[in-house]
Formats: C-alpha cells, structure tokens, sequence
C-alpha cells in the first residue's frame, strides 16, 4: 500500500519514513536507505529521517555513514538522548569507545530514567569490559517489571558467558511478564543447547516494538555485533 502510494506522492514525507520503517522491519536495508535518504532530502532538517537513516546504515555496517548523517543533530543545541544513543553505538562500530562512552553518558544525562537508554548504555559497557557493572544494571531493568529488552540481552549475555543458572532466573522473570509469549520457552531451549556445547555464540533479535514497545518509530535494535539485527556476545 505504502509502495502504491508513494507511486503517486513521491515526496510525501510521512510515506517515505513509513516506508523505511516497513523496509527495515523486513530486513530489507539496501531498499530502506533509499527511502530514507530520500526523506532527509526532502526534509534535511527533521530529526526522525535522519535518525532512521543513521539505523539502516548502522544495519549495514556502515557507521561513518551513520555518524555523517547524525552530525547536524549533534551539532544542534537541540540535541535529543536518541541521537545521542545512536551516536554511541556507530562510535563503537568503528572502536572510537572513548567518544561513544561519552556519547553514551551524554544520552543518560539527559533522560537518566530512560529504560532504553539505560540498556545500550549497558551493552556499550558490556561490550568495552565493563562486564560486572553492565550485569548489575541489566539486571536491575529486568527486575522493573517492564525492561523487556534488558531483559533479553541480560539473558544473551548470561548465555554467552555460560551462566546458566543466572539466564534461567533471568527467563522466569521475562516468563512472568510475557505470560502467553513463545519467547521464553525458546530461551529455555537455547539455554539447554547452550550446555556442553565447547563455544556459546548466541544472539537474541530485538526489533523495535520488543525495544520500545511502540510503532511506527524504528530505533536501534540494541546494537548487535555491533550495530547489526540481534545482540551477539561471544
């Protein structure tokens, strides 16, 4: 509908992110970078295009090009924790940890209570060492009752590392909160194929309504590998 639609509005602002938006959630990239590029084109000032591009790039493993695309954000006085959160994670693409810790920092001075923010700022920790601390602040937005994607990444991690009695407590608690979800029973399964086996290399997809629990707006899935669909932690 959205492709039809765009046929005869081909520089409707509004169909060109929904367009992003539905290309990205079906993976399709190459076709979501167009759409989107050309929506910042069409309204280079507006935050939502460019943010969404800054996403697909990242998908694609294209942080310098996420970051050049972010950079009238960053450099606006204006600046939101999102952009910021974006920033960060395309810094540690490229390994620049010390700027994207302080990207990352900067994103939680801003909204310090903000469950999506708290929860990259966390994996960026995790993934630069700082595993005990990143742990401890995992599990504390697991435990919140609504940390549904701190949830599944401290569950990943918990893998990943090979604790397996801390990912099942972790799977109980998402259990309680998503009562009628297959979810937790794949978990359960990944933790039970994950036992014996010599390397753990799992990875848990997060799109954006498990993230932020709202559409149409298509945030980072967490940063995985980093930056790519899914959260992977060898």
């Amino acid at each position: 509908i959205t492709r039809r639609m765009l046929a005869t509005s081909p520089g409707d602002l509004r169909l060109l992110i929904l367009g992003g938006q539905a290309a990205l959630k079906l993976n399709a990239n190459e076709q979501g970078e167009v759409l989107l590029a050309r929506a910042v084109k069409v309204a280079p000032r507006a935050v939502a295009p460019r943010q969404l591009l800054a996403e697909a790039y990242m998908r694609s493993g294209r942080a310098e090009s996420a970051l050049s695309t972010l950079q009238p954000l960053l450099a606006s006085k204006a600046i939101d924790a999102m952009t910021l959160t974006l920033a960060g994670r395309a810094q540690l693409m490229i390994g620049d940890t010390a700027a994207a810790n302080a990207s990352f920092n900067r994103a939680l001075a801003l909204k310090p209570t903000d469950k999506r923010v708290r929860t990259v700022n966390a994996l960026a920790r995790l993934a630069s060492g700082q595993s005990q601390s990143a742990l401890d602040e995992l599990e504390s937005l697991a435990q919140a009752g609504d940390g549904e994607a701190a949830a599944l990444a401290l569950v990943s991690a918990r893998i990943a590392r090979k604790e397996f009695k801390q990912a099942a407590a972790a799977i109980d608690s998402l259990a309680a909160a998503m009562p009628d979800q297959a979810l937790p029973h794949e978990l359960r399964g990944r933790v039970a194929l994950a036992k014996g086996q010599p390397a753990v290399r799992l990875s848990t997809a997060f799109d954006s309504v498990k993230l932020y629990g709202e559409d149409p707006h298509i945030r980072p899935d967490i940063y995985g590998k980093v930056g790519n669909s899914g959260v992977s932690i060898s």
